[in-house]
């Protein structure tokens, strides 16, 4: 898990690696936070979304404080679906784990981290919860019949 001096180091580069803009291209969505668009970085003439700057801003980085109250309070239990398969694109990326993210940013290695297990949670949960129901039902057949 990140700490608060983790975060204030994430907030104060100005010219993010890679792994860490893809690293906040999986949170902002898992946060709420929607991308804001950006004058082309490559020269195109159209503007063009960034989580990156999304990120900067005071419901993410801006706040460290609360960021941290955020992804520690986060309700697991009930990740949006959609949500899940945007930030599932990003997680399948093989860059996308704490090792790699780590040569870009130590700091946010740990949020790599934090992603990847609300990931593997959402997918255990989804398995896990029709097996612990069937269960619960042939226990109360059993109870009923025996």
């Amino acid at each position: 898990m990140a700490k608060n001096a983790d975060i204030d180091e994430l907030k104060g580069m100005k010219k993010p690696s890679g792994a860490v803009v893809m690293v906040m291209t999986a949170l902002c969505p898992m946060l709420g936070v929607k991308p804001v668009k950006i004058k082309d970085p490559n020269g195109g003439p159209k503007k063009v979304e960034s989580y990156w700057e999304a990120a900067k801003g005071k419901e993410m980085l801006g706040n460290g404080r609360e960021l941290l109250k955020k992804m520690l309070n986060y309700d697991k239990d009930n990740m949006d679906p959609a949500m899940v398969e945007v930030v599932s694109k990003q997680t399948a990326n093989p860059d996308f784990n704490p090792e790699f993210v780590a040569k870009g940013s130590v700091a946010c290695a740990g949020v790599c981290r934090w992603i990847s297990a609300m990931m593997v949670y959402d997918r255990v949960a989804k398995n896990v919860a029709p097996k612990k129901k069937a269960l619960a039902e042939a226990e109360a057949a059993l109870a009923a019949g025996g």
